[in-house]
């Protein structure tokens, strides 16, 4: 005979249904992509110079206190005006070292462009990790400067 046990109340399956559906739906502000919202378009149109990309995704998103400003130099990359393009172009990634942060002329073996679209064979978090996944705009421009030999200007 086997013993009976008392039913366990479904409630508490609930609540962390629930609360992790709640999570993903507003992305925890974690920037690990899904369904977080997106940033909306860059003002000026899709950056495609460093000058541009500069001013409109790593000042006001990525060079920020904690960060990759010149005192938290996450990763050890540093995205401040006047330093960004000798951190990232032919510069081996932290995280994944055979490739380059940014691999000029090619877009799709920069390990920059892989971590802003969140793709699945990153170390870590979709950038920016603590605000709203940069919009199509600002990747697609990114992906122009450094299909065009990723120039400073």
């Amino acid at each position: 005979m086997r013993p009976t046990t008392a039913a366990r109340p479904a409630w508490p399956w609930l609540l962390l249904v629930t609360a992790a559906s709640t999570l993903a739906a507003f992305g925890c502000g974690g920037g690990g992509g899904g369904d977080s919202p997106t940033a909306p378009p860059a003002p000026g149109g899709t950056p495609t110079t460093l000058s541009q990309i500069q001013a409109q995704v790593f000042t006001p998103t990525c060079a920020r206190v904690g960060c990759h400003d010149n005192a938290s130099g996450q990763a050890g990359l540093v995205l401040v005006a006047g330093q960004a393009r000798a951190n990232i172009v032919d510069v081996p990634s932290s995280q994944q070292p055979p490739l380059s942060r940014v691999a000029p002329g090619n877009a799709e073996a920069s390990y920059l462009v892989r971590k802003v679209r969140g793709d699945a064979s990153i170390t870590g978090a979709r950038m920016p990790i603590s605000a709203a996944p940069l919009s199509q705009a600002q990747i697609d421009g990114i992906i122009q400067w450094i299909n065009g030999g990723a120039p400073d200007d």
